[in-house]
């Protein structure tokens, strides 16, 4: 089957990477699904750093109008309480990628293929063209 040939600066190489890809010995069947893994993650994180920032900007106005103004316009106990969550939210994220992911993605060790896993790669190299990447 003919190989394809993709390059590293292209949208959806990042999301891709994102995703979780492997360079090496990559099919385009993989390299969709790690895209579509690596759009939902960036959905997640946009909807996240958008709550985040709803919530960080409801909390300075709250915050500003108490103490200028002397009436709130929500609850501030719950604001500033939602902020600190988020926070602690946000470290934990940070901590995950730094020390967790990681040690997921080494390498892993291959055992010997059973009789399902011959018959998926040999519908798989039938279906799926192979990529390179540049």
């Amino acid at each position: 089957m003919k190989s394809y040939t993709l390059k590293r600066n292209s949208w959806h190489y990042w999301l891709a990477k994102n995703g979780g890809l492997w360079e090496h010995n990559t099919d385009i069947c993989t390299y969709i699904r790690k895209v579509i893994i690596g759009t939902i993650k960036m959905i997640a994180v946009c909807i996240a750093a958008g709550a985040s920032g709803a919530i960080a900007v409801l909390g300075t106005v709250n915050l500003v109008s108490a103490l200028f103004y002397g009436a709130q316009i929500n609850g501030l106990g719950a604001i500033v309480i939602a902020v600190l969550v988020t926070m602690v939210l946000i470290f934990f994220a940070f901590v995950y990628v730094e020390k967790v992911q990681p040690r997921l993605n080494r390498k892993r060790v291959e055992k010997e293929p059973g009789f399902v896993s011959l018959a998926y790669t040999k519908f798989k190299d039938k279906t799926c063209a192979r990529i390179r990447i540049e």
